[in-house]
């Protein structure tokens, strides 16, 4: 026994010193259920009425299991609900049956008899209370809540210690070292579990906490990525357009000089054709009419071929120019 009290003040302490330092309400809320259910062994093992508060009114340590048990009912489903919880009105009727419930029946074990005060916590604490722990285990499974499982394992653990302790005390499990500490075993393997569960659940918590300031942060950082994005698309549009256009300019650079030196060089021939005809015909103007008619046919030929030869030069020197300016 004093090992099995020893087991759950060690969970109790790491868990209020846990609680305090990290402030967080669940931790706080699992030590007052821990605390109470400790009171509740103590007052079952007969050591509480016997050694602790042996000195109080006979008829409050009679009655002393029975508050003991409306505690630890009231935290467990406190605890419970902090836990897996469940849908918000759902949440509100069953939060709201313990809270009315719990000074109603306090009243009540200074009022009725034991054996009425029995019944009475059975059906108004004890079934609500296995009731509601279903409930919010079946919604937390359907949320696919890995706490779910922990919290299932934990109940399990109790709830089958209680019945080997109930089939033992009605005559049906033989007495043996098991049967006679199941309910201090399967309670210690539950707050172990549950301890667990709180720890995942906390770890889920921050977890999330921390998802919903990344989506925040990236919230916030959307406008900044959307002027960024396009900020980057028109510098790349810029980029490629410049590019093209140095592909094209170098393209056409080439043909363009081609067609430059082309042209002067017939420039020349023309020009060079044109003093030959000059030689041959003579400088002056021939008095025979057909001479002279032949004359101005050259020139007229030579005038007509130079006009578009010098625009084809002025529209290639221009493009040049544009094309150097292109690739500036």
């Amino acid at each position: 026994m004093a090992l099995y009290f020893g087991a759950l003040l060690s969970i109790l302490v790491y868990n209020l010193l846990l609680g305090i330092a990290a402030g967080i309400g669940s931790y706080l809320c699992y030590a007052g259920f821990l605390i109470s259910f400790c009171v509740f062994q103590l007052c079952y093992s007969g050591i509480g009425p016997m050694w602790l508060w042996s000195g109080l009114d006979p008829y409050l340590v009679d009655r002393s299991l029975l508050i003991a048990a409306q505690i630890s009912c009231f935290l467990s489903h406190a605890f419970a609900l902090r836990l897996v919880g469940s849908q918000a009105r759902l949440r509100n009727v069953l939060n709201s049956y313990f809270n009315i419930n719990l000074p109603i029946i306090l009243i009540a074990d200074f009022l009725l008899e034991i054996c009425m005060l029995t019944f009475v916590l059975l059906v108004f604490s004890i079934i609500p209370l296995i009731l509601s722990v279903l409930i919010y285990t079946v919604d937390s499974l359907t949320r696919r809540e890995h706490v779910a499982y922990w919290f299932i394992l934990a109940w399990g653990a109790f709830l089958l210690s209680v019945l080997a302790t109930s089939l033992k005390t009605v005559g049906l499990l033989p007495p043996s070292l098991s049967t006679e500490l199941a309910l201090q075993i399967g309670s210690t393997i539950e707050f172990i579990l549950l301890s667990i569960a709180l720890a995942s659940r906390i770890k889920g918590a921050d977890q999330n906490l921390y998802n919903e300031k990344v989506r925040a942060a990236n919230l916030a950082l959307d406008p900044e990525r959307e002027q960024l994005a396009s900020e980057n698309a028109q510098r790349l549009e810029v980029d490629l357009r410049f590019k093209m256009a140095s592909l094209m300019a170098h393209r056409l650079n080439n043909p363009l000089h081609a067609i430059h030196i082309g042209s002067q060089l017939l420039e020349q021939s023309l020009d060079r054709l044109q003093k030959a005809v000059k030689a041959l015909l003579g400088e002056e103007l021939a008095t025979d009419p057909e001479v002279r008619e032949c004359q101005d046919g050259f020139y007229q030929i030579f005038a007509e071929s130079l006009e578009p030869l010098a625009h084809m030069k002025e529209g290639v020197l221009r493009a040049s120019e544009s094309i150097q300016e292109i690739r500036r």
